[in-house]
């Protein structure tokens, strides 16, 4: 079976869990394939695959995950990667899929204000960054899975630590963004922005449909409706009977509301979302 393939069957074999196992296995998961982006990524996922098939004939011989592979799962799996061959190419590969997901995702936003250039070097530069950081934070919550499971640390304690571990990596975005001009700029106005939009938007639709196959998820579409909203906006305001629109103050004003509002849908779709899925977890 492809890498595809194989992760498709182990999320369809998932379902047949026990509440008991399934919480078990989901970190077990999660652990390894944080703690592999330098592993290669087919044989990661058969051993997988061969575990949640052994977890799943022990559970019909009324045996739990925990009893059958011991009360150090995180042993277990460190075992499993350290014989898992290293492949540069994967964290290579990884890193190249971040950027080019942050540059699907917030370029179409960047681009519904016509008449603002596009700074490519900034924008490069914290497409670079915030892919630096998703690998990063990808380690540290496999690190941590375990580790707060045997730690003593309130709940609360928890959510301050990643609140402010968050806050300080996206900070540095901000001033990029902020401080950071350089001379490499687009203008991507008229008919070469609504082109421009376009291919991305289909770019993000078939990268959305992809994963959510891949994952059994809806996670990712309240994104696309943010991204979809905001290129049909920034195809309005390319065109001809509407290029005077941000001209007035009032079309400014009327634009800025418009784009409040879709970030308010967002937000409530994206918490509606979540929900959703955690209650059918």
């Amino acid at each position: 079976m492809t890498t595809e393939e194989l992760i498709e069957q182990n999320n369809e074999l998932r379902g047949a869990l026990n509440e008991e196992n399934d919480a078990f296995y989901t970190d077990f998961l999660l652990y390894v394939r944080s703690q592999s982006i330098f592993k290669e990524e087919h044989t990661t996922e058969e051993q997988l695959f061969s575990i949640l098939q052994d977890i799943l004939e022990a559970q019909k011989n009324g045996q739990s995950a925990a009893d059958y592979f011991g009360t150090d799962p995180k042993f277990v799996a460190d075992k499993m990667l350290a014989a898992t061959p290293s492949r540069l190419a994967e964290g290579a590969k990884l890193f190249l899929y971040g950027i080019g997901a942050y540059f699907a995702f917030n370029l179409v936003p960047d681009l519904i204000v016509p008449g603002k250039p596009l700074d490519l070097g900034a924008f490069i530069l914290s497409g670079l960054y915030l892919s630096l950081v998703a690998i990063l934070v990808l380690n540290l919550i496999g690190r941590t899975i375990y580790f707060f499971k045997k730690s003593t640390i309130p709940s609360w304690a928890k959510k301050v630590m990643t609140f402010t571990g968050a806050i300080a990596l996206l900070a540095p975005v901000t001033f990029i963004n902020m401080w950071v001009h350089t001379p490499a700029k687009l203008n991507l106005d008229s008919t070469v922005g609504i082109f421009v939009i376009i291919l991305v938007l289909i770019g993000v639709t078939i990268f959305v449909r992809k994963q959510e196959k891949k994952e059994e998820s809806h996670i990712w579409r309240p994104i696309l409706f943010f991204v979809v909203i905001s290129a049909v906006i920034g195809i309005l305001t390319r065109l001809p009977i509407l290029e005077g629109l941000l001209l007035s103050k009032a079309g400014r004003l009327t634009l800025a509301g418009i784009v409040l509002v879709v970030l308010i849908i967002f937000n409530v779709y994206t918490v509606f979302t979540v929900k959703k899925m955690d209650k059918k977890d």
